[in-house]
């Protein structure tokens, strides 16, 4: 009887060993999955890695990604570029036996659209190929000579941010949004105006830029209060003889001294300075200061500082 119970004990435990076996799905314990990375090792961002329809995610340069996959799989491994529309692939086809894969700047990739027999590129030359030189600001007044009077380029954003003080810019994505904004003086047709947002855009077109904004403002020019013009008036301020002695010493816009005689127009917006010595027994410094406010705000001038200086 003992020796009964001893194999009855022996086979139930065999037994209870080949369901937990069963239980796995494993083939009798066999693992049927690898660990694949994948490491970039290229100065190259990868966007939306695939490798045998599994999703490995994106890779930035210098980093790695890791999945578990079917033991004994192959494909080339198919990515985007950032920067770029189009699908790219590896040449070389990767076994998940290799354990790792890694990208560098001369691994050979090419357009999944390309025709059979097409040559493979390195990544970092399609990489490369991607960015362009900006055209600069005195190209842009060149193109438009012909047809624009005192043109000048007052906004250049490049991905939203004004870089119109930090040009030139030499490497910038060719699909980054550029917005243009010029200026004028002329009078031209709605006509002429297209023309010119196109002569512009194919400026940037011809450099590799296209997601571009031109914007073509014409601005009004107003004349300049002449230096006769200011001393004039204060002198016939109260009647003959109350303010005298009237000299302008200083009279600049945007910088720029004007000498009496070539006053010029220019925008309503533009910076005026002006300093003026005088003598008067009824009017005060502040009184003559906005006396000349008045006469530049009637000619359509409102950014203007005035320095009255009693003698």
């Amino acid at each position: 009887m003992k020796k009964i119970y001893t194999l009855m004990a022996i086979a139930f435990f065999v037994f209870a060993l080949s369901g937990c076996d069963g239980d796995n799905g494993n083939n009798g314990g066999t693992d049927t999955s690898v660990a694949l990375r994948f490491n970039n090792d290229s100065g190259v961002p990868l966007i939306n890695v695939v490798w045998n329809g599994i999703q490995f995610g994106n890779l930035s340069a210098g980093d790695h990604v890791e999945r578990s996959v079917a033991s004994g799989g192959n494909g080339f491994i198919h990515f985007n570029i950032e920067g770029s529309n189009a699908n790219f692939r590896t040449q070389q086809s990767v076994l998940s036996a290799n354990i790792s894969f890694t990208f560098g700047n001369t691994t050979l990739i090419l357009d999944t659209t390309a025709q059979a027999g097409a040559q493979p590129i390195q990544l970092i030359n399609v990489y490369n190929s991607l960015f362009s030189t900006l055209p600069a600001v005195t190209a842009i007044v060149t193109q438009l000579g012909a047809l624009l009077d005192d043109t000048r380029v007052v906004i250049y954003m490049v991905d939203g941010i004004d870089k119109l003080q930090n040009l030139p810019i030499n490497s910038i994505l060719r699909t980054t949004p550029i917005a243009i904004t010029v200026e004028h003086t002329n009078e031209i047709s709605t006509i002429e105006r297209d023309s010119a947002i196109g002569l512009v855009r194919n400026l940037f077109i011809e450099a590799g830029f296209s997601n571009v904004t031109i914007n073509v403002n014409i601005v009004i020019l107003h004349s300049l209060p002449a230096h006769a013009a200011v001393i004039g008036a204060l002198t016939s301020l109260g009647g003959s003889g109350f303010v005298t002695d009237v000299d302008i010493t200083n009279y600049t816009v945007n910088g720029i001294n004007v000498t009496a005689g070539n006053e010029g127009s220019f925008p309503a917006i533009s910076e005026i300075k002006i300093t003026v010595f005088f003598r008067s027994q009824m009017f005060g410094q502040t009184a003559i200061e906005n006396e000349i406010k008045q006469i530049f705000n009637i000619a359509n001038f409102n950014n203007i500082t005035v320095t009255a200086v009693p003698r």
